[in-house]
């Protein structure tokens, strides 16, 4: 695959899982009402589906960890930051 390549699959990586982060922020948000235990499955099941998909894309799990994890710390730190604004 050429470079190119490689970083538009990464942005479309990216994407998907800001879209997955921004679907388990409102999941969250109407489960106000849950026990913290069920909001940390929650939060497995999303951080599991966002690896499965890098994963089958890139077809590297360390890669698609790797990635998961940068969009992630990424997705809720700027939310943390935008709501102690707002």
């Amino acid at each position: 695959m050429r470079e190119e390549e490689k970083v538009k699959v990464l942005y479309h990586i990216y994407i998907l899982q800001f879209f997955i982060w921004c679907t388990f922020t409102f999941v969250e948000h109407l489960s106000h009402r849950d026990h913290l235990g069920a909001k940390a499955i929650l939060f497995i099941v999303f951080v599991y589906l966002g690896y499965l998909i890098a994963e089958m894309y890139l077809k590297h799990k360390k890669s698609a960890f790797f990635l998961t994890a940068v969009s992630m710390i990424t997705f809720f730190s700027m939310q943390t930051l935008l709501f102690s604004f707002f």
